[in-house]
């Protein structure tokens, strides 16, 4: 998720923007009511797209990014086919492993990466494949997607103080305001329209969900800045790489998992 700059620079920024999220919305949207073996391929050439951008800002080696890649690869497919417990142990491994080659070297940042997105790729299948599975995945991009358009809104409009200059200039507190609300209003519309969920409960998770979403994205600004990079890629016009387009996304999906897994109940559920 991003906050905008000014000038013209930054209107034909919003309409790249704007042009790539109609072309891959769709496709996206499309893969979730599919689900099944169309929604795993997404989720697995996502986390392997992922991986691989994580990997080249940290200028890897070809062994390390094959180890790396390959390993988040394998992890996933183990998510897809056996379970998450697998999965995470494989992400962990790759994580250890990749840390000793790196060890001592700018390059052992991005040791975290494997675990980061075999976790995030183990979120996002699982929470598809919960009998609400459809709902809480579109619930998740309907709050997401709300928490980016409202931090863009209220940072263009009101602008103000810097949230975190040193990691991420063009963020400011009116941003993260606007992300919170706009996220705990769509997430409350959601439950309303779907008949599901207290109303308190919705706003609050979805506030809850957007406050995370923007630690996901200033993480990875965090990381991009450390290894001195603009954009994670240069995958997606307007947008950058797939990281640039799903920090946020992941970083609420885990923590809805991991909230479900904790309590055995849905956010539609919660009192």
């Amino acid at each position: 998720m991003s906050q905008p700059g000014t000038g013209a620079g930054s209107t034909r920024a919003f309409w790249t923007r704007v042009a790539s999220a109609l072309v891959l919305a769709p496709i996206a949207l499309a893969a979730v009511w599919a689900g099944g073996a169309v929604y795993a391929a997404l989720i697995f050439a996502a986390a392997l797209l992922m991986m691989y951008e994580a990997a080249d800002m940290a200028r890897l080696d070809r062994s390390d990014m094959g180890l790396s890649v390959g390993g988040v690869g394998a992890g996933v497919l183990f998510a897809i086919l056996a379970g998450p417990g697998q999965a995470l142990v494989i992400g962990l491994a790759v994580t250890l492993a990749l840390a000793v080659r790196t060890r001592g070297r700018p390059q052992m940042l991005s040791a975290l990466a494997p675990i980061y997105t075999v976790a995030s790729a183990v979120a996002l299948l699982y929470l598809r494949q919960h009998p609400d599975g459809l709902m809480l995945i579109v619930w998740l991009l309907v709050t997401v997607w709300a928490a980016d358009t409202g931090g863009y809104a209220a940072g263009k409009t009101i602008g103000g103080p810097k949230l975190a200059p040193r990691i991420s200039p063009g963020k400011t507190w009116a941003g993260l305001a606007g992300t919170m609300v706009f996220a705990g209003l769509a997430s409350a519309g959601f439950g309303l329209a779907a008949g599901r969920g207290s109303i308190v409960a919705m706003m609050a998770v979805g506030v809850v969900a957007a406050f995370v979403a923007q630690a996901g994205d200033l993480a990875e600004s965090a990381y991009k800045r450390f290894y001195g990079r603009k954009d994670s890629g240069s995958l997606i016009p307007g947008h950058g790489g797939i990281l640039d387009r799903v920090d946020g996304l992941v970083a609420a999906a885990i923590l809805v998992h991991v909230s479900m897994a904790a309590t055995g109940e849905t956010v539609f559920e919660w009192p």
